[in-house]
C-alpha cells in the first residue's frame, strides 16, 4: 500500500485552520469563557426547564411538561431522539468547538466541499465557504436564538453536494453520502429549511434531467433519481420518531384543523393567510442583499450611531428624532439579509459566464424564493402557493425563504469567480456581459445614491409611533392642526435622516464593487498569480461582511456563561410564592431542598448559598415537583412568555404550536377571566372583593389557577377559589359537539359542581350519578411531567375532573395498576369514571407511536451505519489491491 501523501491534504488543513481563525476573529468572547446572548434560547430555556431536568436526572424523556399552557407535549420543545445513531456524526463533525462557532463551522465545511464538488479551485472555495458562513442573516439567526433553523441551514451545502454527486455518476458514495446528509439536516428540526432545501434539489434535477435528454443519457440520470429517491426516504426513516410525532401533533396544535365552526377565521387545515404572510419582505427590501441599509437595516433607534445623517437636523427635533426606529418598512426585522456587494456583483456576472445546466436551477430556484418572500406584496403568487403548493400552508415568515438565496448567491459568485481564474481573457470576450453586471449592480447603486427618492419612500411611520407623539404634543397644549403640522415637520426631518442613511450605503456598495472589479480587470490584463485575486476578494468580501455583521451582532451580544446557562432570576413574586408555601408546608420546604442539593451534588457543583444562580434554578425546580398549583402572570406578556415556566406551573406560556383546544380555551374564556382581574385590579379592590370576584373565574379556577402575578416586585394575589389538583362533580352535562362544549363553560358555569362532557364520551359516563358527599376525597400523592399518582376514596360510583390537559395521543389512566379509559371534559381537562372504594390512580404518558418510530429511526440509522462502513471496507480493499 502506498505511503500517506500529506502533501496532498495540507491546502484542506490549512483551509479548516482558516475557517476557525474566522470565526475566532469575529467571536473573541469566545475565547473569555462567554456565551452569545439569544432571546430565544433563554425563553427555550424557560420552556424546557422541567423537560431538561428530567432527562438530566434520570436519562429518560418526559415527552410532555405541566409548565405551559396547562401542559403540552415536548416534542417541539424539548425531545431528544435517541433512536437516530448518526446523531453523533453531527457531533464529530462540531470538532469540539464552542457554539456559535461550532454550528458555523459545519456551515463553511460544507460549502468549501461543494464547490470542491463543483471543480473550483481550492482559495476560491475558502472565499465562498466563509462568505456564506458570515452572511448576515446567519449571525442575526443565531443572536436571536434560532439555532435549529442555523444548524438546518448549516447541512444545505453537504445535502447539495451529494446530490450533485449522485447526479454526475458518484452513484453509490452519492447516494449514501445524501442519506447521511439529509438525516443530519431533517435532525437539526427545521423542517420549514428542508422544504426550502427541496425546491433547490428539485430544481437540480429538473436542469440535469434536460441535460441528459440533450445528451442522451437518460439511463444514468434514471439511475440516479432512482438511488436519490432511496437515499432520501432512508434519511428521512433516520428520523422518523421527530417527524411523525411533529407531524401527528400539529393536527392537534394551532397549525391543525379546528373542530369549532364558530370562530371568525374559515376553516383551514393549515395557517391562516394572515398569520402566514405576517413577516413579508418588501420588494424594494431585496435590494439588501447588496445595500444593507436600503430599509435602514434593523428595527433600532437611531441614536447617536448615524451622526452624519443627523447633522441637518432641525433644532426642534433633535431631541425625538433619534429615539425613532431606523428601519422604515411595515414588518420589525433584526437586520438585513445582506451577503456583500461584491459577492453580488460576481453573482449576476456567473450567471453569464457559467455554462453548467446548475445555472438555471440556480436562477429558477432564486427567483421562487424572492417572490415567495414578498408574501402580501406578491398576494396573488402567495395566496396560490398557500391553497394548491402541498405543505406550503404549515409554514409561517414567508420571508424565511430567503435562505435559499442566500445559499446560492455565493455559491454562484464563487462559480463565476472560478471562470475568470480559469480563463482572465473571458472579461475580454463577455464585455457586454459585464458591463450588464457592473450595471445592474454597481450602476444601480450609483443611481440610488444620486436620485434615492425616485425609487423608495422614506416617509413612512408606524401609527402607534404617530399616536403616542400626537398624545405627547397634546399634553403640551398643542391643539390638533398644530400637532399635525409639528409631525409633518418631524416626517420631513426623518425623511432625510433616513435618506442620508441609505445614501452611505449605496456609495458604500458601489465603491466595494468597483474596487472588486479593478482587481479583475488587473488579473485579466496582467495575469498575475490567481492566489493574489483571490486574497483581494477574500479581503474585500469577508471585510465587508464583518463590518455590516458588527453592526447588529457584536461584544454587548455576550454574557458570561453562567447567565447563559440560567438566564432568569426570580422576582419578588417568585419568592413570595416559594416561602408561602414552603411555610404552609415545612414537608414541601424540605423536599425542594432536597431535590436542589441533589442536583447540585449530581453536577458536582458546591452550594454557594441560596441567591446563587443553581440554588434558584433547582429549589424552584423541587417546589414545582411536589407542589400543587398553577401560576397566572399578568405583568408580562402572559401568552407569549417563558420565564414563568421556568419558575411555576403556567397558566401561559411561549410557544407557535401550543394545542388548539388550549388556544380556543384562552380566545373564549381565559382572556375574559383575565380581563375581569384586570379590571378588578384598576378598580382599587380589597382581598374580600378578590376573593369573591375569583370564585366566578370558572376558567382560572379550573386550571388551579392559585397565584396572580400582577406586579413583578409586590406579592402575588393568591386566589382561594382555585379548584386543587382534581375534584368530584354532582352532574354531568352532556352536549352535542365542540361549539355546545365551549360555549356552554358561559356565566354561571360551576366548574366544581358541574362536568361538560361530548357525548362521544357518553359511553363511559354512568346511567346516574351518586349524590357528592364530604366522604369523597381525591389527593395528588406523587408528580412527575408523565407520570402522576392519586390517591382516592369514593362514597359510591362517581365522577372525579383533575386540573389537567387532555391528550388522547399518548396519557393513559390506570385504576389500581388497571388500564381504563377517561374521557375529556369542560373542553381541555380530563375526567374519569370511579367506583365506590379506596383507589389509586395513575396518568401516565405513554406515546406508543414514539416507541415505533424511535425503533424505525433505529433501524434505519443502523443499516445506513452498516451500509457506509462496508463501503468503507471495500474502498480499502480495491485501494490496497491497486497498491499490491
Amino acid at each position: 500500500m502506498s505511503a500517506f501523501n500529506f502533501k496532498k491534504i495540507l491546502p484542506h488543513l490549512a483551509a479548516i485552520a482558516i475557517f476557525i481563525l474566522c470565526l475566532f476573529a469575529y467571536f473573541p468572547e469566545l475565547l473569555e469563557n462567554k456565551s452569545l446572548r439569544m432571546d430565544d434560547i433563554e425563553q427555550h430555556k424557560g420552556m424546557s426547564n422541567e423537560l431538561a431536568d428530567y432527562r438530566e436526572r434520570t436519562g429518560e424523556e418526559a415527552v410532555w411538561t405541566n409548565t405551559m399552557f396547562g401542559g403540552m407535549p415536548g416534542y417541539l420543545i424539548s425531545v431528544v431522539y435517541k433512536g437516530n445513531l448518526l446523531q453523533y456524526a453531527n457531533y464529530i463533525m462540531k470538532m469540539g468547538l464552542p457554539f456559535p462557532a461550532d454550528t458555523l463551522f459545519i456551515l463553511m465545511t460544507g460549502m468549501y466541499v461543494l464547490l470542491l464538488v463543483l471543480s473550483v479551485r481550492q482559495p476560491l472555495a475558502v472565499i465562498g465557504a466563509v462568505v456564506y458562513a458570515f452572511s448576515s442573516y446567519n449571525l442575526l439567526c443565531l443572536e436571536a436564538g434560532h439555532t435549529s433553523k442555523v444548524a438546518a441551514i448549516a447541512y444545505m451545502p453537504w445535502v447539495l453536494m451529494a446530490v450533485l454527486l449522485t447526479l454526475r455518476g458518484r452513484f453509490i458514495w452519492g447516494a449514501m453520502l445524501t442519506a447521511l446528509f439529509m438525516s443530519l439536516q431533517i435532525r437539526a428540526g427545521h423542517v420549514q429549511i428542508t422544504y426550502y432545501l427541496s425546491f433547490i434539489v428539485l430544481f437540480t434535477g429538473l436542469a440535469y434531467f434536460v441535460d441528459a435528454i440533450k445528451k442522451k443519457t437518460l439511463p444514468q440520470f434514471a439511475k440516479a433519481s432512482v438511488l436519490l429517491i432511496i437515499a432520501a426516504v432512508l434519511g428521512v426513516l433516520t428520523n422518523s420518531s421527530s417527524l411523525y410525532m411533529s407531524y401527528d401533533y400539529g393536527k392537534d396544535s394551532i397549525r391543525g384543523k379546528s373542530e369549532l365552526t364558530i370562530k371568525d377565521v374559515p376553516e383551514s387545515d393549515g395557517l391562516d393567510k394572515d398569520y402566514a404572510l405576517e413577516y413579508s419582505y418588501g420588494v424594494g427590501e431585496s435590494f439588501s442583499y447588496m445595500i444593507p441599509n436600503v430599509y435602514g437595516g434593523a428595527s433600532n433607534l437611531i441614536l447617536g450611531e448615524q451622526k452624519e445623517a443627523l447633522k441637518g437636523v432641525e433644532e426642534q427635533y433633535r431631541t425625538i428624532l433619534p429615539q425613532l426606529p431606523q428601519y422604515w418598512a411595515e414588518t420589525s426585522t433584526t437586520g438585513p439579509f445582506y451577503i456583500g456587494a461584491l459577492i453580488c456583483f460576481l453573482c449576476v456576472l456567473g450567471f453569464f459566464l457559467v455554462e453548467s445546466p446548475i445555472r438555471w436551477a440556480f436562477l429558477a430556484s432564486m427567483l421562487l424564493a424572492f417572490m415567495l418572500s414578498w408574501g402580501k406584496n406578491f398576494e396573488g403568487f402567495s395566496v396560490f402557493m398557500l391553497e394548491n403548493f402541498p405543505g406550503y400552508n404549515k409554514f409561517r415568515a414567508v420571508k424565511m425563504t430567503l435562505v435559499i438565496t442566500d445559499f446560492l448567491i455565493p455559491l454562484m459568485a464563487i462559480l463565476g469567480l472560478n471562470e475568470i481564474v480559469k480563463r482572465p481573457e473571458v472579461l475580454t470576450e463577455k464585455r457586454l456581459a459585464f458591463g450588464v453586471s457592473f450595471a445592474a449592480t454597481a450602476g444601480l447603486c450609483l443611481i440610488f445614491w444620486l436620485m434615492p427618492d425616485t425609487f423608495f419612500s422614506f416617509d413612512y411611520l408606524q401609527e402607534g409611533i404617530r399616536g403616542q407623539i400626537g398624545s405627547m404634543l397634546g399634553q403640551n397644549g398643542f391643539d390638533k392642526a398644530q400637532s399635525e403640522q409639528w409631525i409633518s415637520g418631524l416626517i420631513s426631518n426623518l425623511e432625510q435622516v433616513r435618506m442620508e442613511i441609505f445614501k452611505a450605503d449605496a456609495m458604500r456598495a458601489f465603491l466595494l464593487i468597483s474596487a472588486g472589479t479593478a482587481a479583475l480587470f488587473a488579473y485579466s490584463k496582467f495575469k498575475f498569480n490567481p492566489v493574489i485575486l483571490a486574497v483581494l476578494v477574500f479581503f474585500i468580501s469577508v471585510g465587508d461582511l464583518f463590518s455590516v455583521d458588527k453592526r447588529y451582532v457584536n461584544k454587548k451580544d455576550f454574557v458570561n456563561k453562567t447567565k447563559s446557562l440560567v438566564p432568569f432570576e426570580p422576582s419578588v413574586a417568585d419568592e413570595y410564592i416559594y416561602t408561602r408555601e414552603t411555610k404552609n408546608d415545612p414537608e414541601l420546604g424540605k423536599k425542594a431542598l432536597a431535590y436542589r442539593d441533589e442536583a447540585l451534588r449530581r453536577k458536582k457543583r458546591i452550594k454557594s448559598g441560596n441567591n446563587s444562580a443553581d440554588d434558584n434554578k433547582y429549589r424552584f425546580l423541587g417546589l414545582m415537583a411536589n407542589s400543587e398549583y398553577r401560576v397566572l402572570n399578568l405583568a408580562t406578556s402572559t401568552f407569549n412568555d417563558a420565564a414563568t415556566s421556568f419558575f411555576h406551573k403556567s397558566v401561559g406560556g411561549y410557544s407557535a404550536v401550543k394545542l388548539e383546544r388550549y388556544q380556543e380555551m384562552i380566545e373564549f374564556h381565559i382572556r375574559k377571566n383575565m380581563n375581569s382581574v384586570s379590571g378588578m385590579l384598576r378598580g382599587g379592590m380589597t382581598d374580600s372583593i378578590f376573593q369573591a370576584g375569583m370564585k366566578n373565574m370558572y376558567a382560572l379556577n379550573m386550571l388551579n389557577t392559585r397565584y396572580i402575578i400582577y406586579n413583578p416586585d409586590a406579592s402575588p394575589l393568591v386566589n382561594e377559589s382555585a379548584l386543587g389538583n382534581a375534584w368530584f362533580v354532582k352532574e354531568v352535562k352532556q352536549v352535542a359537539n365542540a361549539d355546545e362544549e365551549i360555549k356552554a363553560m358561559d356565566a354561571g358555569f360551576d366548574p366544581s359542581r358541574t362536568a361538560i362532557v361530548d357525548k362521544r364520551f357518553a359511553d363511559q359516563l354512568p346511567a346516574k350519578l351518586s349524590t357528592y358527599t364530604d366522604d369523597n376525597g381525591i389527593r395528588l400523592e406523587s408528580y412527575a411531567p408523565n407520570a402522576l399518582r392519586y390517591k382516592c376514596t369514593a362514597a359510591d360510583k362517581s365522577v372525579i375532573v383533575f386540573s389537567e390537559i387532555y391528550y388522547a395521543k399518548g396519557w393513559n389512566a390506570y385504576l389500581n395498576g388497571t388500564l381504563i379509559p377517561h374521557f375529556r371534559t369542560n373542553y381541555i381537562l380530563r375526567g374519569m369514571v370511579v367506583p365506590k372504594g379506596d383507589h389509586t390512580i395513575e396518568f401516565k404518558f405513554e406515546p406508543s407511536a414514539l416507541y415505533t418510530t424511535e425503533r424505525i429511526s433505529l433501524t434505519a440509522s443502523s443499516i445506513l451505519i452498516a451500509l457506509m462502513l462496508g463501503m468503507l471496507f471495500v474502498e480499502w480493499k480495491r485501494t490496497k489491491k491497486l497498491a499490491a
